[in-house]
C-alpha cells in the first residue's frame, strides 16, 4: 500500500504540473487580461497593495510559519493553516484521544454547513458580480470573459487527452474502454460539482474495470484528496489573467510561485463547489492582485466548477488504474469485457 500510495501521488503531481503548464502557456502566449487596465475600478488601498508586492526567498520561506496559533485564522493565510493542521492533526494522532479526533470532526462539519449555507447565495452574487462588471467596463469584459472561458475549456480537453495518451502509453491499455465505463461517474461529477460525492461511483468503475478492490478502496479516496489537476488549472489561469487584467508586472519568480503555490494550496481544500475561491483569495494576496478582483473570479468558478470536478476525478480513476496495473492488481480479462 504504501508503494501504490507513492506512485498514486506522482501520478498525480505529475498531471497538476501538466494541467498547470497547458493554462499558464495558453494565458501567456495570447496576453489573456492585457489591456484591460482595471486598476481604476478597484480600491486605491488595494491598488498601492498591488504595486508594492515584493518577493524574496527569505520571505517566501518565512511566510510558511505562523507567528502565532491565532494569526493565520483572521489573515486567511492557507498556507499556513496547512502548516497548522499538518502539526495538529500529528499531535492529536501521537495522542490517540478519540476525544479530540472526535471534536475536529464535529468542528469540520460545523464549517462545512457554514459552507454549504452561503454556497446559497452564490447564483445570487454572481449575477450581481457580472453586472456590476458589465455596467464598469462594457464589451470589452465580455470578450476578455469568453476568452477565459476559452482557455478552461482548450486546457481541460488538452488534460484529457493526456489521461488518454497515459492509459494508452504508460497502463499499455485500450483508453477508450475504460472512458466508456466512466460515463456514469463523469454524470455523478459533472452534477455534483463534488469529487468527494463522486467517490462512490469512482469505486465502483474501478470494479468494472478489473482494478483489485484492495487497491481501489484505498487509492480512489486518496487520489480524491491529492489529485486536483483541474483545480490548480483554475487557480493558476485566474491568478495570471487578473494580474494582467490589472497590469500588475509577471515576473518568473512570480510564475514559479503562482505553479507552486496553485499545486500546494488545492492539497487543503475541502472537495465541494466554491472551495476555489478560498484558495484563489490565497493567491491574489500573494500575487498583489487586488481582492476586489475575487467579484471577477465568482463567475467562472461557479460556470467551470462542473467541467473542472469531471475532470479530476477521471484523473484520479486514470492514477489509479496506472498503479493497479503496475502493482499486478489488475483484472485484464474483466477490463474488456
Amino acid at each position: 500500500m504504501k508503494r501504490a500510495g507513492v506512485k498514486m501521488f506522482f501520478y498525480t503531481i505529475f498531471a497538476d504540473i501538466i494541467a498547470i503548464f497547458i493554462g499558464i502557456s495558453i494565458v501567456l502566449l495570447f496576453n489573456i487580461g492585457k489591456g484591460m487596465n482595471l486598476t481604476a475600478l478597484s480600491s486605491s488601498s488595494s491598488s498601492a497593495a498591488a504595486q508594492s508586492v515584493s518577493f524574496s526567498t527569505g520571505d517566501i520561506i518565512k511566510g510558511f510559519i505562523p507567528d502565532n496559533f491565532i494569526k493565520p485564522f483572521f489573515e486567511g493565510n492557507m498556507i499556513q493553516l496547512m502548516v497548522l493542521a499538518i502539526l495538529i492533526g500529528i499531535a492529536a494522532g501521537a495522542s490517540n484521544s478519540k476525544i479530540i479526533a472526535s471534536a475536529f470532526d464535529e468542528i469540520n462539519k460545523i464549517f462545512m454547513k457554514i459552507i454549504e449555507i452561503f454556497l446559497r447565495f452564490m447564483p445570487l452574487l454572481v449575477f450581481c458580480s457580472i453586472t456590476s462588471m458589465f455596467i464598469s467596463t462594457g464589451t470589452k469584459t465580455l470578450l476578455l470573459v469568453l476568452g477565459i472561458l476559452l482557455v478552461f475549456v482548450v486546457s481541460n480537453a488538452l488534460i484529457f487527452v493526456t489521461y488518454y495518451l497515459m492509459v494508452a502509453f504508460i497502463a499499455r491499455l485500450n483508453p477508450a474502454v475504460m472512458f466508456r465505463k466512466s460515463v456514469s461517474l463523469m454524470i455523478t461529477a459533472f452534477t455534483t460539482c463534488s469529487s468527494t460525492a463522486a467517490i462512490s461511483d469512482g469505486m465502483k468503475t474501478s470494479e468494472q474495470l478489473g482494478i483489485s478492490k484492495k487497491i481501489y478502496s484505498f487509492l480512489i479516496p486518496l487520489g480524491t484528496l491529492i489529485c486536483k489537476n483541474a483545480f490548480c488549472l483554475f487557480l493558476s489561469v485566474l491568478t495570471l489573467s487578473t494580474a494582467n487584467m490589472y497590469g500588475i508586472e509577471v515576473s518568473l519568480t512570480k510564475i514559479f510561485l503562482i505553479i507552486f503555490y496553485s499545486i500546494l494550496l488545492p492539497l487543503a481544500m475541502p472537495g465541494m463547489p466554491g472551495a476555489g475561491l478560498i484558495a484563489l483569495s490565497s493567491l491574489f494576496a500573494l500575487t498583489g492582485c487586488p481582492i476586489d478582483a475575487l467579484s471577477f473570479a465568482v463567475m467562472f468558478d461557479i460556470i467551470i466548477d462542473m467541467l473542472h470536478t469531471t475532470i479530476m476525478v477521471i484523473g484520479v480513476l486514470t492514477s489509479t488504474l496506472i498503479v493497479a496495473k503496475s502493482e499486478n492488481q489488475f483484472d485484464i480479462e474483466k477490463y474488456k469485457s
